[in-house]
């Protein structure tokens, strides 16, 4: 049906946002630790310029990590949302294809027998 296409396309459209959110967190996280590591190492060598610096980067990336964070967690919800809608559409699909298929089903079995009666008539 065409609401089983429509919803399969949006949840595999869904799908790929989704994934592009989770490779932008992921990628922010690793860029928070590697801030992280920067600083320690300025901490060491006491580099209040380079610390300044490293503090301000960090803080940056934390930023970034928490927007990217936050779009994450907003394109799982509304996937969830919508394998949910996509569950619903191809159970209704599928009892809409049975119901047709039982009534194929009963069509033949009544032309069967129509068949089968007109000939055991016809031999008499």
């Amino acid at each position: 049906s065409s609401d089983l296409h429509r919803s399969t396309k949006e949840l595999s459209s869904l799908e790929s946002k989704l994934q592009s959110s989770k490779e932008k967190y992921e990628k922010s996280g690793r860029d928070v630790v590697d801030a992280w590591k920067a600083l320690e190492m300025a901490k060491k060598k006491k580099s209040s310029n380079v610390v300044g610096k490293c503090n301000h980067k960090l803080d940056k990336e934390s930023a970034t990590y928490r927007e990217h964070l936050g779009t994450y967690m907003n394109m799982v919800a509304k996937t969830r949302e919508m394998q949910l809608k996509w569950e619903e559409t191809v159970h209704t699909s599928y009892n809409q294809m049975q119901v047709l298929e039982e009534a194929r089903i009963e069509e033949m079995r009544r032309v069967g027998t129509n068949y089968s009666n007109a000939l055991a008539s016809g031999k008499e």
